[in-house]
């Protein structure tokens, strides 16, 4: 995987999300579930799930950081009115992996051992996205918790939620 220097900014969470991008990466290729076909910073107010689809060579799914907003604090993490335009800013960022759900001919379902299997993947995708929170530190950082995604579209995955102060 080849490492991006992110664009200079003045923003003091640029380069943070660069780095924890990189993480995400790496830690779903070795801790997690394994490679995604699409691994980076997604932008906007939605992730496109089309991103989650194979790509062969057993690579299915897609890890990713997402900017979901930012206020001002001034109490970390909560969002404070801020008529001053002088207290820190907060961001919420979502950090998450979709992987590809198998699709079944005719309505069968899955057998009890593949749905287990699944579950277990996205439970190790939980834990390596969790790991890449932890590998790249930020001036402030505070975990809401993990959400579990879909199933939909044919992806099942699941997202962490953390709130990055820039101080």
């Amino acid at each position: 995987m080849a490492v991006v220097d992110p664009p200079i900014f003045i923003n003091p969470i640029t380069p943070w999300v660069f780095a924890l991008s990189q993480c995400v990466c790496h830690e779903l290729s070795t801790t997690g579930a394994g490679p995604t076909c699409w691994c980076g910073i997604y932008p906007g107010s939605l992730i496109s799930w089309e991103y989650c689809g194979e790509c062969g060579t057993d690579k299915c799914g897609m890890g990713y950081v997402r900017v979901a907003q930012g206020y001002p604090s001034d109490t970390f993490p909560l969002a404070t009115l801020d008529p001053t335009c002088r207290h820190p800013l907060v961001w919420t960022v979502e950090v998450g992996a979709l992987r590809c759900l198998p699709v079944l001919e005719d309505g069968e379902i899955l057998s009890p051992d593949d749905m287990n299997m699944l579950a277990a993947e996205q439970m190790q995708d939980a834990h390596a996205l969790y790991r890449a929170l932890l590998c790249c530190e930020a001036p402030s950082v505070s975990l809401q918790g993990w959400q579990p995604l879909g199933p939909e579209g044919g992806c099942v995955g699941g997202m962490w939620t953390a709130y990055i102060g820039s101080d």
